[in-house]
């Protein structure tokens, strides 16, 4: 399901509180792109590729 905003998707995935509001917003973006182009995708899946995409957008000096 689609999330409308960073407040109830943030609810549903803990794991992102430790981004940034832009990282977060990115995340959440992604999610929900998968979700729409494959309604079926499971939300763990599409949760996890949302996270590691953004990520490995990260500099390493960020990851640290």
């Amino acid at each position: 399901m689609p999330f409308p905003n960073i407040k109830e998707f943030e609810k549903s995935f803990p794991a992102i509180k430790e981004m940034s509001p832009e990282q977060k917003q990115k995340c959440l973006d992604i999610f929900n792109a998968m979700k729409k182009e494959n309604p079926k995708m499971d939300d763990g899946m599409a949760i996890a590729t949302a996270m590691k995409k953004v990520k490995g957008e990260m500099s390493e000096e960020e990851m640290q």
